[in-house]
């Protein structure tokens, strides 16, 4: 039943296969590579570890991370201290240049694991709508 139902779906031009937690990061840099992105900005980088996915996955492009908090931006000044063409900020970025409050969350891997969160959803949102804008479709 189950070989029946995936040659109906191959014949209809779809394809089922088994979801690994790779297949994101995969498509990820397979849009990244089609669209030819050699820049990225890893906004509310935290301590890098989105930017420092990206170059395990293969990304060999420019990295601008921007990171305000004082911790977290020494950690990111470590992490990306050897990489050459992984340029740090100790910033946020806004709609406006102003001084302001920024609430952070006490526990670290907590605030670590929603950043990546945050930036994953802002670059992926980023990327569809370039790729909206160059190419006038809607990709979802």
């Amino acid at each position: 039943m189950k070989q029946l139902l995936k040659h109906v779906l191959r014949k209809s031009g779809y394809e089922v296969r088994k979801y690994t937690s790779n297949d994101e990061h995969q498509n990820l840099m397979k849009l990244i590579d089609s669209q030819k992105i050699n820049t990225v900005l890893d906004v509310g980088a935290n301590v890098g570890q989105y930017s420092t996915r990206l170059r395990t996955l293969g990304f060999s492009g420019q990295i601008h991370s921007f990171e305000p908090l004082p911790e977290a931006f020494k950690e990111l000044r470590s992490v990306s201290r050897s990489d050459g063409k992984w340029d740090i900020h100790n910033y946020a970025l806004g709609s406006e240049e102003q001084l302001t409050m920024i609430d952070r969350i006490k526990n670290s891997y907590s605030s670590r694991k929603n950043s990546i969160i945050l930036i994953m959803l802002v670059v992926y949102g980023l990327i569809f709508y370039f790729v909206r804008i160059i190419f006038g479709q809607n990709l979802l």
